[in-house]
């Protein structure tokens, strides 16, 4: 069919009722290139988009393959919409052509439409951008209320008796470090160090995530060293016992070769071979200080609320550390 020469970047294709059975459509441009795609039933009221190639000439002609129809005395009605993604002037009016056909089973390409202007779109008027500048909101920062276990001081506690007992070779297994008790523990653990007058050695801190697993690999890796160290603590009792079960895969004992303590008392710790040195927590006192808090924020009253409250530990000496001549 010959068109109205327009420019698009797309057809869109219309079925008027149900009887439109497309096979294929081709679109010859002004500049001599062409464009084809098979098509499939369009039914009535469906809306199908076909994408034209990008920088083409003007639109001459459509051609539609309708394939081998089955004649009967419907008219088949399609409705082809041009679309252009180029910037829109302020206004403009676009023509929208509309066909009506026959179908014809002896002539599977049909080129004979005929096209229909009357039809138009409404006025498109472009928008035109606003800015709002946005309002800087600044919302004061709320206290923060919670319950800890002195951490730092745990993890000390846990190298000073390594020291007390004639260790000097003191590695550490650490905690997942964005999680405030395993940032503290290795706080503690560099602050003990210093007191004692250690040196601080990167590769006697190895790192873990308070699970037993990586307190295995952990300790294996402190084993491999040119120069392990004798004594280790391990930022929770899990990787305790995976650092244990480290050394005697190693073919070495704990305590005899390899110290261990471990951070929080679990059940489990008194239980373990060798029975597990380890610091404690009070559970039982960060449940009533948490519990406390709540209710008297819930009644209103956070003023007699402590921003926060640091309970003690204490070290719980077992059968996993022995001591050992000074080195």
């Amino acid at each position: 069919m010959q068109t109205n020469a327009v420019h698009a970047d797309s057809l869109e294709l219309v079925a008027l009722n149900d009887n439109v059975r497309l096979r294929g459509l081709t679109v010859r441009f002004s500049d001599g290139r062409s464009f084809s795609q098979q098509m499939a039933t369009i039914r009535q009221g469906e809306r199908v988009r076909v994408d034209l190639p990008q920088n083409c000439g003007v639109i001459q002609s459509v051609e539609l393959d309708y394939g081998r129809q089955i004649v009967d005395r419907t008219p088949a009605r399609l409705q082809i919409i041009p679309h252009t993604d180029r910037v829109a002037q302020p206004t403009y009016t676009q023509p929208t052509y509309s066909q009506s056909i026959y179908p014809l089973p002896q002539r599977p390409v049909v080129r004979d439409h005929r096209w229909n202007t009357s039809y138009q779109q409404p006025t498109y008027v472009a928008p035109q951008p606003t800015y709002v500048a946005p309002q800087p909101t600044y919302v004061a920062p709320q206290p923060t209320t919670y319950v800890i276990s002195d951490n730092v001081d745990g993890a000390a506690r846990a190298v000073r008796y390594f020291h007390s007992i004639g260790h000097r070779r003191i590695a550490t297994i650490t905690g997942l470090l964005d999680k405030r008790p395993g940032a503290d523990r290795l706080r503690g653990y560099r602050q003990a160090l210093q007191a004692c007058g250690l040196a601080y050695r990167d590769e006697y801190v190895a790192y873990g995530d308070f699970y037993v697993e990586s307190g295995r690999r952990a300790m294996a890796d402190l084993l491999s060293l040119d120069e392990p160290p004798t004594a280790v603590f391990a930022a929770s009792d899990m990787m305790a016992l995976g650092a244990i079960r480290a050394v005697g895969d190693a073919g070495l004992n704990v305590p005899a070769d390899v110290s261990v303590i471990g951070f929080d008392d679990i059940q489990l710790a008194d239980h373990m071979n060798p029975p597990l040195t380890t610091v404690r927590q009070d559970k039982a006192g960060l449940g009533v200080a948490a519990g406390t808090a709540l209710v008297r924020l819930i009644d209103g009253k956070p003023d007699d609320v402590t921003q926060s409250t640091v309970l003690p530990v204490e070290l719980v000496r077992r059968g996993s550390t022995r001591p050992r001549a000074a080195t």
